[in-house]
């Protein structure tokens, strides 16, 4: 059996809604559910956590973006449900 589609998907650091900007895209492929930030900064580190939601019910995934030293790269986590 097909997992249903997400209806819903949020990405969140700090309690606070992680939104699309110059640096920051979210992106949808069928199941699939990436976050990529380009270029990295220090203010970027910390815990990111996405919630999906469906009809059958709610997942959270929780990952952690730390930087060594003044290095700058690109993120890039992708979820697939």
């Amino acid at each position: 059996s097909s997992v249903p589609p997400p209806k819903r998907y949020i990405w969140t650091r700090a309690g606070q809604e992680v939104r699309p900007s110059d640096r920051v895209r979210i992106v949808r492929e069928a199941n699939t559910i990436i976050l990529i930030i380009h270029p990295t900064e220090p203010q970027d580190q910390g815990e990111y956590i996405l919630r999906v939601e469906n009809e059958i019910g709610e997942v959270t995934c929780r990952t952690t973006l730390t930087l060594q030293g003044n290095n700058r790269m690109d993120f890039v986590y992708s979820v697939v449900r």
